[in-house]
Protein backbone atom coordinates (compact mmCIF):
# COMPACT_ATOMS: atom_id res chain seq x y z
CA UNK A 1 0.00 0.00 0.00
CA UNK A 2 0.64 3.61 -0.54
CA UNK A 3 0.57 6.38 2.03
CA UNK A 4 -0.34 9.61 0.61
CA UNK A 5 -0.84 12.83 2.66
CA UNK A 6 -2.90 15.79 1.47
CA UNK A 7 -2.33 18.93 3.21
CA UNK A 8 -5.02 21.28 2.79
CA UNK A 9 -4.40 24.63 1.84
CA UNK A 10 -7.41 27.50 1.42
CA UNK A 11 -5.08 30.35 2.89
CA UNK A 12 -3.85 32.65 0.25
CA UNK A 13 -0.37 34.92 0.66
CA UNK A 14 -0.19 37.23 3.58
CA UNK A 15 0.80 40.89 2.12
CA UNK A 16 1.87 43.36 4.05
CA UNK A 17 2.18 47.35 2.28
CA UNK A 18 5.24 48.65 2.53
CA UNK A 19 5.33 51.76 0.34
CA UNK A 20 3.27 54.02 0.16
CA UNK A 21 2.28 54.43 3.36
CA UNK A 22 0.52 57.55 4.62
CA UNK A 23 -2.31 59.51 2.78
CA UNK A 24 0.02 62.10 0.96
CA UNK A 25 3.75 61.22 -0.84
CA UNK A 26 5.43 63.90 -2.71
CA UNK A 27 6.88 61.94 -5.48
CA UNK A 28 4.76 62.03 -8.73
CA UNK A 29 6.81 58.32 -9.19
CA UNK A 30 5.59 56.41 -5.80
CA UNK A 31 7.52 52.89 -5.06
CA UNK A 32 4.76 50.29 -4.56
CA UNK A 33 6.17 47.76 -2.45
CA UNK A 34 5.01 45.02 -0.36
CA UNK A 35 5.55 41.36 1.35
CA UNK A 36 4.18 38.99 0.42
CA UNK A 37 4.59 35.61 1.56
CA UNK A 38 3.04 32.21 1.97
CA UNK A 39 4.14 28.63 3.36
CA UNK A 40 3.68 27.43 -0.49
CA UNK A 41 5.25 30.00 -1.93
CA UNK A 42 4.19 32.85 -4.61
CA UNK A 43 2.54 31.43 -8.08
CA UNK A 44 5.20 33.48 -10.47
CA UNK A 45 3.99 36.17 -12.19
CA UNK A 46 0.67 36.67 -9.76
CA UNK A 47 2.53 39.26 -7.58
CA UNK A 48 0.62 42.88 -8.65
CA UNK A 49 -0.16 46.07 -8.11
CA UNK A 50 -2.87 48.04 -9.18
CA UNK A 51 -3.82 51.74 -9.39
CA UNK A 52 -6.17 54.43 -10.69
CA UNK A 53 -7.02 57.87 -10.61
CA UNK A 54 -8.86 58.18 -7.64
CA UNK A 55 -13.44 57.98 -8.88
CA UNK A 56 -12.24 56.64 -12.15
CA UNK A 57 -12.61 53.14 -13.01
CA UNK A 58 -9.67 52.57 -15.70
CA UNK A 59 -7.37 50.68 -13.35
CA UNK A 60 -3.61 49.89 -14.15
CA UNK A 61 -2.03 46.53 -13.63
CA UNK A 62 2.19 46.14 -13.48
CA UNK A 63 3.40 43.05 -12.23
CA UNK A 64 5.84 43.47 -9.03
CA UNK A 65 9.83 41.79 -8.79
CA UNK A 66 10.94 40.40 -6.35
CA UNK A 67 13.99 41.25 -4.38
CA UNK A 68 14.75 40.18 -0.99
CA UNK A 69 11.13 38.70 0.00
CA UNK A 70 9.85 42.46 -1.01
CA UNK A 71 7.72 42.92 -4.36
CA UNK A 72 7.89 46.46 -6.17
CA UNK A 73 7.11 48.48 -8.85
CA UNK A 74 7.53 52.01 -9.71
CA UNK A 75 6.09 53.35 -12.42
CA UNK A 76 8.94 54.64 -15.28
CA UNK A 77 6.83 58.46 -16.14
CA UNK A 78 5.12 60.51 -13.76
CA UNK A 79 1.58 59.84 -12.47
CA UNK A 80 -0.39 62.45 -13.82
CA UNK A 81 -3.24 63.09 -11.02
CA UNK A 82 -3.29 63.92 -7.51
CA UNK A 83 -5.22 61.30 -6.22
CA UNK A 84 -4.61 57.55 -6.86
CA UNK A 85 -6.43 54.33 -5.14
CA UNK A 86 -4.02 51.69 -5.12
CA UNK A 87 -3.92 47.97 -3.57
CA UNK A 88 -1.78 44.64 -4.14
CA UNK A 89 -2.62 41.17 -4.84
CA UNK A 90 -1.25 38.13 -5.37
CA UNK A 91 -1.90 33.89 -5.49
CA UNK A 92 0.29 31.19 -3.79
CA UNK A 93 1.44 28.28 -5.94
CA UNK A 94 -2.18 25.97 -4.98
CA UNK A 95 -3.87 29.21 -6.65
CA UNK A 96 -5.11 30.80 -3.56
CA UNK A 97 -5.36 34.41 -4.25
CA UNK A 98 -4.87 37.55 -2.19
CA UNK A 99 -6.11 41.22 -2.40
CA UNK A 100 -5.18 43.68 0.06
CA UNK A 101 -8.19 46.71 0.73
CA UNK A 102 -7.64 49.63 -1.09
CA UNK A 103 -5.68 52.42 0.45
CA UNK A 104 -5.75 56.41 -1.63
CA UNK A 105 -2.51 58.29 -1.60
CA UNK A 106 -2.44 62.23 -2.70
CA UNK A 107 0.39 63.35 -4.79
CA UNK A 108 1.55 66.58 -3.28
CA UNK A 109 4.66 68.19 -5.22
CA UNK A 110 3.98 71.80 -3.84
CA UNK A 111 5.91 73.36 -0.66
CA UNK A 112 3.80 75.12 1.52
CA UNK A 113 3.57 78.68 1.72
CA UNK A 114 5.05 80.28 4.65
CA UNK A 115 3.95 84.12 5.29
CA UNK A 116 3.73 87.13 7.64
CA UNK A 117 6.05 86.40 10.00
CA UNK A 118 6.12 88.52 13.07
CA UNK A 119 8.17 88.50 16.58
CA UNK A 120 6.29 90.28 19.08
CA UNK A 121 4.45 91.40 16.28
CA UNK A 122 7.30 93.29 14.32
CA UNK A 123 8.05 91.64 10.90
CA UNK A 124 11.84 93.00 10.67
CA UNK A 125 14.67 90.24 10.07
CA UNK A 126 16.29 91.03 12.87
CA UNK A 127 13.82 91.74 16.01
CA UNK A 128 14.98 93.01 19.91
CA UNK A 129 13.92 91.89 22.93
CA UNK A 130 14.99 94.41 26.02
CA UNK A 131 14.08 93.98 29.89
CA UNK A 132 10.42 94.09 30.58
CA UNK A 133 9.33 93.03 27.38
CA UNK A 134 7.09 89.56 27.00
CA UNK A 135 8.31 85.92 26.04
CA UNK A 136 8.79 86.13 22.79
CA UNK A 137 6.48 85.18 20.51
CA UNK A 138 6.45 84.05 16.59
CA UNK A 139 2.90 84.58 14.57
CA UNK A 140 2.44 83.57 11.12
CA UNK A 141 0.72 82.20 8.33
CA UNK A 142 1.27 78.48 6.96
CA UNK A 143 -0.71 77.32 3.70
CA UNK A 144 -1.01 74.70 1.82
CA UNK A 145 -3.49 72.54 -0.62
CA UNK A 146 -3.61 69.99 1.31
CA UNK A 147 -3.47 71.65 4.75
CA UNK A 148 -0.17 71.83 7.12
CA UNK A 149 0.76 69.17 9.16
CA UNK A 150 3.16 71.31 11.78
CA UNK A 151 5.32 74.78 12.25
CA UNK A 152 7.90 74.46 14.03
CA UNK A 153 10.69 76.63 15.56
CA UNK A 154 13.99 75.77 15.59
CA UNK A 155 17.78 77.14 16.95
CA UNK A 156 20.56 75.40 14.63
CA UNK A 157 19.36 72.04 14.71
CA UNK A 158 17.55 71.40 17.74
CA UNK A 159 13.57 72.44 17.32
CA UNK A 160 12.55 75.06 20.46
CA UNK A 161 8.81 74.04 20.24
CA UNK A 162 6.22 72.58 18.10
CA UNK A 163 2.97 73.60 16.80
CA UNK A 164 0.70 70.80 15.08
CA UNK A 165 -3.10 72.29 14.97
CA UNK A 166 -2.80 74.21 12.10
CA UNK A 167 -6.35 75.57 11.64
CA UNK A 168 -7.66 76.31 8.02
CA UNK A 169 -7.15 80.05 8.08
CA UNK A 170 -2.88 78.96 7.92
CA UNK A 171 -2.72 81.63 11.09
CA UNK A 172 -0.78 80.33 14.48
CA UNK A 173 1.18 81.62 17.02
CA UNK A 174 3.91 80.34 18.99
CA UNK A 175 5.56 81.44 22.30
CA UNK A 176 9.01 80.68 23.05
CA UNK A 177 8.29 80.33 27.08
CA UNK A 178 9.69 77.54 29.65
CA UNK A 179 11.77 75.19 28.78
CA UNK A 180 12.33 76.85 24.90
CA UNK A 181 12.67 80.92 26.40
CA UNK A 182 15.07 82.40 24.96
CA UNK A 183 18.48 83.72 27.11
CA UNK A 184 20.70 86.35 26.53
CA UNK A 185 22.28 87.03 23.24
CA UNK A 186 22.03 86.53 19.53
CA UNK A 187 19.49 83.46 18.17
CA UNK A 188 19.18 82.75 14.83
CA UNK A 189 15.68 80.83 14.38
CA UNK A 190 14.48 78.94 11.49
CA UNK A 191 10.86 79.35 11.35
CA UNK A 192 9.83 75.63 9.24
CA UNK A 193 6.79 74.64 8.02
CA UNK A 194 5.87 71.14 6.89
CA UNK A 195 2.87 70.10 4.65
CA UNK A 196 1.07 66.71 5.20
CA UNK A 197 3.50 65.13 2.10
CA UNK A 198 6.83 65.99 3.84
CA UNK A 199 7.59 69.23 1.89
CA UNK A 200 8.95 72.17 3.92
CA UNK A 201 9.04 76.27 3.63
CA UNK A 202 11.45 77.94 5.90
CA UNK A 203 12.21 81.62 6.79
CA UNK A 204 15.35 82.83 8.83
CA UNK A 205 14.89 85.60 11.69
CA UNK A 206 17.59 86.76 13.93
CA UNK A 207 16.28 87.56 17.66
CA UNK A 208 18.79 89.56 19.95
CA UNK A 209 17.89 88.94 23.76
CA UNK A 210 19.11 91.43 26.16
CA UNK A 211 17.21 91.70 29.48
CA UNK A 212 20.20 93.03 31.51
CA UNK A 213 20.48 96.52 32.37
CA UNK A 214 23.29 98.84 31.82
CA UNK A 215 25.74 99.67 34.57
CA UNK A 216 27.16 102.68 35.39
CA UNK A 217 29.89 103.62 37.61
CA UNK A 218 31.62 107.03 38.11
CA UNK A 219 35.29 106.69 39.04
CA UNK A 220 36.38 110.41 40.13
CA UNK A 221 33.92 113.68 40.42
CA UNK A 222 36.60 117.02 40.02
CA UNK A 223 39.88 115.55 41.58
CA UNK A 224 38.05 113.08 43.55
CA UNK A 225 38.49 109.45 43.08
CA UNK A 226 34.99 107.54 44.16
CA UNK A 227 35.35 103.87 44.51
CA UNK A 228 31.38 101.32 44.37
CA UNK A 229 30.03 104.74 43.58
CA UNK A 230 30.10 105.92 47.16
CA UNK A 231 29.99 109.95 46.86
CA UNK A 232 30.36 110.16 50.50
CA UNK A 233 33.19 112.71 50.03
CA UNK A 234 29.85 114.96 48.76
CA UNK A 235 27.38 114.43 51.04
CA UNK A 236 27.12 118.51 52.16
CA UNK A 237 26.62 118.02 48.17
CA UNK A 238 28.99 121.10 47.08
CA UNK A 239 32.03 120.32 44.91
CA UNK A 240 34.74 123.01 45.62
CA UNK A 241 35.88 122.83 42.20
CA UNK A 242 34.89 125.02 38.62
CA UNK A 243 34.79 123.25 34.98
CA UNK A 244 33.45 119.81 36.81
CA UNK A 245 35.18 116.57 35.15
CA UNK A 246 32.59 113.45 35.94
CA UNK A 247 35.18 110.45 34.68
CA UNK A 248 33.38 106.89 34.43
Amino acid sequence: SVRVTIQKDSTGPTINVISPVGEYISTQKPKFEASITDSNGIKANTAKVHYKKNGETSVTVQSLTESGGAYSFTPSSDLDGSKYDFWFSAEDKVGNRTETTHKTITIDTDNPKLETIKINNNQGNTVYVKNGDPDVSITGKATDTNGVAKVEILEGNTVKKTETSIPSSGEWTITLNGAAALADGTHNLTIRATDKAGKIAEVQRTVIVDKAEPTLSVTKLGTTSITGNNFAPFSNRYVAESGLLIEG
